[in-house]
């Protein structure tokens, strides 16, 4: 058998140092491709909460403006109510007044009916 020359371990070398640096160059960018996606693939799911988040903050300012402007419309309404019952009870008190005035109207010309009917029968 015949024993290889130095040139052509050289030129072997080269071709397979060649082929070698081939595969590592398409490891290499296959690997910084695929890096690239981490990024995005962290980053996804943390950009969809803060955006539910986001929403869900303005849903409730919406919400908290509704509220208060219910709330205001509440307490008008309200106040409203206080001063109609407060007239109802004010005429519920003269209507209670006078019932017991006409009571008293009534008590005193009983008595006078009576003290009218003794007056005839003494005379």
């Amino acid at each position: 058998m015949k024993q290889p020359t130095a040139n052509k371990l050289l030129k072997g070398a080269a071709i397979g140092q060649s082929g070698r640096l081939e595969i590592v160059n398409n490891a290499t960018s296959t690997l910084a491709d695929k890096l690239g996606l981490v990024p995005d693939e962290l980053s996804r799911p943390l950009t969809d909460k803060m955006t539910e988040v986001y929403e869900n903050s303005r849903r409730i300012g919406i919400q908290a403006k509704e509220l208060s402007t219910k709330t205001a419309q509440l307490k008008a309404l309200t106040g409203q109510w206080k001063t109609l019952s407060s007239g109802v009870e004010n005429k519920v008190k003269e209507f209670g007044d006078v019932q017991n005035w006409a009571e008293m109207i009534d008590q005193d010309l009983r008595v006078l009916e009576e003290t009218i009917k003794q007056a005839k029968r003494l005379r």
